[in-house]
């Protein structure tokens, strides 16, 4: 199997990871009261993902559900908020790089703050 078809299917397997997490988000309806729960939750969604360097004719799609950055945007937490917005900065200009790095940084911000993460 070439290195092309296995980062391929590698993306794919990301995607259906992150799109299952969306789905099972987006059916808890009560939103946590209190800020730790809200970190803690919101952390748990996230994950450290490895910058790949896309070769001719691959590709790599990112995503985050909504309600993940929405938590991560609601805390008291500066680092997270600014996740938040180097995601988002991000994926306004497709640079899937940026996104990854913003996703790695929201690890490390949650591992600092003693909460754990997908990984």
């Amino acid at each position: 199997m070439s290195p092309n078809v296995k980062r391929e299917m590698m993306s794919a397997l990301v995607c259906g990871l992150l799109l299952a997490a969306c789905r099972s988000t987006a059916n808890s309806q009560n939103a946590p009261d209190n800020q730790r729960q809200l970190e803690t939750a919101a952390c748990k969604l996230i994950s450290a993902t490895p910058i790949l360097t896309p070769t001719s004719g691959s590709f790599e799609a990112i995503s985050l559900p909504t309600s993940t950055l929405r938590a991560l945007k609601k805390t008291d937490d500066r680092s997270l908020q600014k996740v938040v917005r180097a995601y988002l900065a991000a994926a306004n200009v497709q640079n899937t790089a940026g996104m990854i790095r913003a996703l790695n940084d929201g690890v490390g911000v949650c591992h600092g703050l003693g909460l754990k993460t997908a990984t």
